[in-house]
């Protein structure tokens, strides 16, 4: 009997023996492992991105688009695969006219992610927008506009920019086809219908142009919906600022400026001028 009670309390102990051994091994009784060198500078450089990242946003939003760049350049070299980073880093080059810059850095943010939708959309706008530098060409426009429409369908700006494309290529049934896909999903888009009435104009409808033309100028007005640039293409005569989509492309900003700044007017005040300028393109 005596040996059984011996035996029991000897299993007990071993048995509570383990337990506490256990214990020790975990999360309450580990030992705090001390961070290595390595450690706390990755930490110390994550602090320093974000704060290099957060003056650079604040020097952008106060149109310091110079200081801006080189913000986004210090903090790309903390942080070389940020998105957002690259992003505003080819926003701002393209700003200050740096277009091939802006094509690197939209390149390689495409390289880090090929779904990223805005830098095609942003490269379409590059390739197609500056008629008078190297990074002009049509081709390579409408390829990014395409890819981008395929990876954002909701965004109608890229078929917008397939449209301006057609109309540069001379492509006038892909641009229509185009331009109509984008009031079917937006449609108070006043460029789609400026444009519209553009080719109505050049197939000789001139009642539809008219008309396409009216309904354009009508959605510039204040009450009519819409998505302003802060800041950009402030008017006279109660026009309301150009859209986002509307101010996107400098090849056509011109001829919307005149459309949100002037009075209702007829297509020969227009379409002319816009013909003009689409037939001294280089092809």
């Amino acid at each position: 009997m005596k040996r059984t009670v011996l035996q029991l309390a000897l299993v007990v102990a071993l048995v509570y023996a383990g337990i506490t051994v256990l214990k020790s091994n975990g999360k309450e009784g580990a030992v705090p492992v001390e961070e290595g060198p390595e450690t706390t500078e990755e930490r110390a450089r994550t602090r320093r991105f974000w704060e290099v990242y957060r003056q650079a946003t604040d020097l952008r939003i106060a149109g310091r688009m110079e200081m801006a760049r080189a913000a986004y350049e210090e903090a790309l070299l903390l942080n070389p695969k940020h998105e957002d980073a690259l992003y505003y880093q080819g926003a701002m080059a393209r700003a200050l006219g740096d277009f091939n810059a802006a094509a690197q850095a939209w390149e390689r943010l495409l390289a880090l992610n090929p779904a990223a939708a805005r830098a095609h959309a942003q490269l379409g706008d590059l390739h197609l927008c500056y008629p008078g530098e190297a990074v002009f060409s049509p081709e390579v426009a409408g390829s990014h506009y395409q890819q981008a429409y395929d990876l954002n369908k909701e965004e109608t700006g890229s078929l917008l920019g397939l449209g301006r494309t057609g109309l540069v290529a001379g492509d006038f049934s892909a641009a229509r086809a185009a331009f109509t896909a984008v009031i079917g999903s937006n449609e108070g888009s006043v460029a789609a219908y400026f444009f519209l009435g553009y080719l109505d104009w050049k197939d000789g409808n001139l009642p539809s142009a008219q008309t396409r033309l009216e309904a354009a100028f009508q959605r510039t007005r204040p009450e009519a919906p819409t998505q302003a640039v802060q800041g950009e293409g402030d008017t006279r005569a109660g026009a309301r600022p150009l859209t986002s989509e509307d101010a996107g492309c400098a090849l056509f900003r011109s001829h919307l400026d005149l459309l949100y700044q002037g009075e209702q007017q007829g297509i020969a005040a227009f379409y002319p001028a816009l013909d003009a300028a689409l037939r001294s393109l280089p092809r």
